[in-house]
């Protein structure tokens, strides 16, 4: 995991978010109103709750679309889950003159699911992966 310091606000956040969900919070993301929670390996089950009822709760509390990503050590595992539900074809990592790059290949059907509406899902992804896996940026590659 990358080196990264929460503000006193994300700390509240965090702290919060445990203690209505049960999950253990390893970090929190915002970009254009929503919230993306990054939580321990296995506890995303508990981080959404029956039938999405800790997300609806979340989302009611904090006025913002909430999304809950389990963390894995594996940066291939870890952007996957990030990208869930939509199939991931591959992940080719390397590095550009900008730094590290991660390539995500989709079908034609995914990509949206990849990007999100007006590009939210992958600038939050961004934000996630830099912190985490130090890849400085995601592309989007369609294959059949």
């Amino acid at each position: 995991m990358g080196t990264f310091r929460l503000n006193a606000d994300e700390i509240k956040l965090i702290t919060a978010v445990e203690s209505m969900t049960g999950a253990t919070v390893v970090d929190c993301v915002e970009e254009a109103g929503v919230m993306g929670f990054v939580v321990q390996k296995g506890d995303v089950g508990l981080a959404v709750g029956k039938k999405g009822a800790n997300v609806e709760r979340l989302r009611r509390s904090l006025g913002k679309n909430v999304w809950v990503i389990e963390y894995s050590d594996s940066p291939d595992e870890f952007m996957r889950n990030i990208f869930h539900p939509a199939e991931i074809r591959g992940i080719v990592f390397g590095k550009s003159p900008e730094g590290n790059v991660a390539t995500i290949e989709v079908k034609r059907s995914d990509r949206s699911k990849v990007i999100g509406q007006e590009g939210m899902k992958i600038k939050l992804a961004k934000k996630i992966v830099k912190r985490h896996c130090d890849i400085d940026d995601i592309s989007v590659k369609v294959v059949n």
